[in-house]
């Protein structure tokens, strides 16, 4: 098996060396996605020949298709603004885009930092990679929600004719119908589907192009003009430049923006899973309201 990252790949598994999780491949496919628009940008502006933007294509295809899965070895704790995550990326693309170069018998050598990464920074590079990465994740989660809704709302119906006691603190409170309590709970799940729907136009906003502190500097206008139109061409998603790539820059307001809606999803979630287990705590201790089908015994 061929190692093409290289010494910055390896100085920051050792300098970070948690047992958790590596990076997530999201990820790691959306910055090979920013890498590609890279290179044809940095073609455009005249930064880098023909033959290099198109071994630098080649090698990142070859990563958004699985083939070079085994190289991106960097956990995903780490410091340093994500910088090795970058790194990692851009080594094995410079390392494989100088193989296909050699194949093809050229003999250049692509630079991690002076081509692959050329009007760039992992300041750039990672928020912009992270914001497709959670844009295709939540869209994976929201078809789920919705039919959870659905299947709520249905629910409520079916259940509207059967009375039982609502409870406050586990006493006894006042009679409601079983089909009140699926409707709050599919009205629940619809107003937290509006909050992750209204996440999307922010996490379409990048600032990719303001490079290392949002300033530009370093990346031509032609650069920036081209890279959001090939990221664009390539992600399907109508990706934009941020008004203010500095504010984007050093606000991380976004993401956390995000996390809250996924928190309070998940909140809910669990507040309603537990009714439902306490309802069918059946047979003889419990209450005696649902039954679930049995998964296992116990």
């Amino acid at each position: 098996m061929n190692t093409y990252y290289g010494e910055e790949t390896k100085r920051s598994v050792a300098n970070f060396p948690f047992s958790v999780n590596r990076v997530h491949l999201e990820l790691i496919y959306a910055i090979a996605e920013i890498k590609n628009a890279a290179a044809v940008a940095n073609f455009a502006d005249g930064g880098i020949s023909e033959e290099m933007k198109n071994a630098i294509v080649l090698a990142s295809d070859e990563v958004l298709s699985g083939k070079l899965n085994d190289q991106f070895v960097t956990p995903a704790l780490q410091g340093g603004a994500g910088t090795s995550i970058n790194m990692n990326v851009c080594e094995v693309l410079a390392a494989r885009a100088t193989e296909i170069l050699k194949e093809k018998g050229v003999q250049t050598i692509v630079h991690p930092l002076d081509h692959i990464n050329k009007s760039q920074s992992t300041n750039d590079v990672n928020p912009s990679g992270l914001k497709i990465a959670c844009l295709r994740l939540l869209r994976e989660l929201m078809p789920a929600v919705e039919e959870l809704q659905k299947a709520l709302t249905q629910k409520s119906k079916e259940f509207q004719p059967i009375l039982k006691l609502a409870r406050t603190h586990l006493q006894d409170a006042v009679p409601m119908s079983l089909g009140d309590e699926f409707s709050s709970y599919a009205a629940i799940v619809s107003r937290q589907l509006r909050y992750l729907r209204d996440i999307e136009p922010y996490l379409l906003e990048l600032n990719l192009g303001g490079t290392a502190i949002g300033n530009s500097i370093n990346a031509s206008q032609t650069y920036r003009k081209t890279v959001y139109e090939e990221l664009v061409k390539n992600t399907r998603l109508p990706l934009k430049p941020a008004k203010n790539f500095m504010a984007q820059t050093s606000s991380q307001a976004d993401f956390v923006a995000l996390s809250h809606a996924l928190v309070a999803y998940f909140v809910d979630i669990s507040k309603i899973a537990n009714d439902i287990r306490m309802m069918a705590s059946v047979p003889k201790g419990g209450f005696p309201e649902l039954k679930l089908p049995e998964m296992q015994k116990g």
